[in-house]
């Protein structure tokens, strides 16, 4: 309810949005300031009478626009950039197991804000990752997948409470230096010793980083490379890590108030670029060498942190 005296609105009570009426008060083209507008016959008279007048929030009409609501053609232009986005990472994450979040997430902060775009690229991973896994499940390493799934538990708590107290620009610039450390590692090709302590290390790592950058692949890779697995059964053993710990961070996501709207829209136009990314993967797969594709997907991370660093600038 707001509180109207002298012609001036002093507040309202409640959080969030201003409760506007659509008549009574509109938003100043130069800034939020609210400034008033000829209204009720009421609300001119008590303003003229110095005395308080209580003027319930009401739907605006039809005619007037919501100044929260984003324009339907800017909500289909961030669609279809999404489902680009989301395309590019299915190519990358069919062909060499990993990546798909790590060329989503700094794209997607073009666009919308962090938060946002790490609970969008986990929920787009996840159904990713699933397809992947279901396609894959013969050819999974399970005590692995076991051993980092566990481990991925006790650090996403802590990787939540960082992406929900660390600052936006922070956290930009955390995704873009991790992508470069990525690079590195898998340019060098480090490998994790293999180890159960060296696996459990690794799987804290990643379920931190998952829900705070929305980037578990990188120490996941490493251990599982480390692991010495054929080509095939790495690929589907990083599948089944990642769908397993992205359902967990996504369930995080809902309690902690991350997955919101905007979120839902990318991932729903995520659900329209995957498939055509995937496939165009699963034929790069079998045709194109591993090394080969290896340096293009390296080039494309160096591009994308680049990237993520100008957007924190």
């Amino acid at each position: 309810m707001c509180l109207w005296s002298q012609g001036v609105l002093r507040g309202c009570h409640g959080s969030g949005r201003i409760p506007l009426s659509g008549k009574n008060v509109r938003l100043s083209p130069s800034g939020p300031r609210l400034r008033h507008v000829a209204g009720p016959r009421e609300a001119r008279s008590a303003a003229g009478a110095g005395r308080p007048f209580h003027c319930a929030a009401s739907t605006p009409r039809a005619s007037y626009a919501d100044p929260y609501r984003e324009p339907v053609p800017d909500l289909i232009l961030i669609a279809l950039a999404a489902a680009a986005i989301f395309a590019l990472g299915a190519i990358a994450q069919a062909v060499s197991g990993f990546g798909g979040a790590m060329l989503a997430i700094p794209l997607l902060l073009l666009l919308v804000d962090a938060p946002t775009a790490i609970a969008a690229a986990t929920g787009v991973s996840l159904l990713m990752s699933a397809r992947a896994w279901r396609q894959e499940r013969e050819h999974v390493e399970v005590p692995l997948v076991r051993r980092l799934v566990v481990a991925g538990l006790l650090g996403m708590p802590l990787g939540l409470l960082a992406l929900l107290v660390v600052d936006e620009r922070l956290l930009t610039v955390t995704i873009g230096v991790l992508v470069l450390i990525t690079v590195a590692l898998t340019a060098l090709r480090v490998r994790l010793p293999a180890s159960a302590p060296a696996q459990w290390i690794g799987g804290v790592l990643s379920g931190a980083l998952l829900t705070s950058t929305g980037m578990n692949g990188p120490p996941l890779v490493i251990a599982v490379t480390g692991a010495e697995l054929p080509a095939r059964r790495a690929r589907g053993t990083l599948q089944a890590v990642f769908a397993a710990q992205d359902l967990v961070a996504v369930v995080l996501f809902v309690v902690a108030g991350v997955l919101s709207r905007d979120a839902v829209l990318l991932i729903a136009a995520g659900c329209l670029g995957i498939p055509l990314g995937w496939s165009i993967g699963d034929r790069i797969f079998h045709r194109l060498s591993e090394a080969a594709f290896r340096r293009i997907v390296l080039t494309g991370l160096v591009a994308v942190a680049l990237t993520a660093f100008l957007q924190s600038a």
